[in-house]
């Protein structure tokens, strides 16, 4: 998770976009005009920030060299949400104790599944049939009995 404050520029922004979810303040900018220091983005690099935003965003933020402002930056799905300043502290514990409280497995396995459909190719019956590994799990078993109990879930990761 990335906690954006401020400039969010050129390696800022590079490492923001290897986040899963983003999250600034409504004082945010995000670009990188390096074009204007006459050198080029890594590709390695540029390849994470293509995958969040697209080709033409890309093209924005590194052919105009354009620094986009907070509420763009959401628009353009650069960021996950914008806040208040005063709130982006208290914003980010939410979203933290929102991501503790569920179950790591799950939570491992949700990126996976996010990394793999990323590349547009059909499911295989071997990756669909683990699909369900949850199923076996303690944690699987935890959930259902604190929904049917209405209690939070005690996850263990197992």
């Amino acid at each position: 998770m990335a906690m954006i404050r401020g400039a969010c520029i050129g390696g800022g922004l590079e490492i923001a976009a290897q986040c899963d979810i983003r999250i600034c303040d409504s004082t945010a900018r995000f670009g990188a005009p390096i074009n204007k220091l006459g050198f080029s983005m890594y590709p390695g690099e540029m390849a994470g920030l293509l995958k969040l935003a697209g080709p033409a965003l890309v093209a924005e933020i590194l052919l105009e060299a354009r620094i986009l402002d907070a509420e763009e930056a959401a628009r353009k799905n650069l960021v996950s949400r914008v806040v208040a300043p005063e709130k982006l502290d208290e914003e980010i514990a939410a979203c933290v104790k929102r991501i503790m409280g569920g179950a790591p497995r799950v939570a491992t396995w949700h990126k996976q599944w996010m990394r793999r459909l990323a590349h547009d190719l059909p499911l295989t019956p071997e990756e669909k049939a683990a699909s369900f590994a949850f199923l076996e799990t303690e944690d699987y078993k935890e959930g259902l009995a604190a929904f049917l109990e209405k209690r939070p879930p005690r996850f263990t990761g197992k």
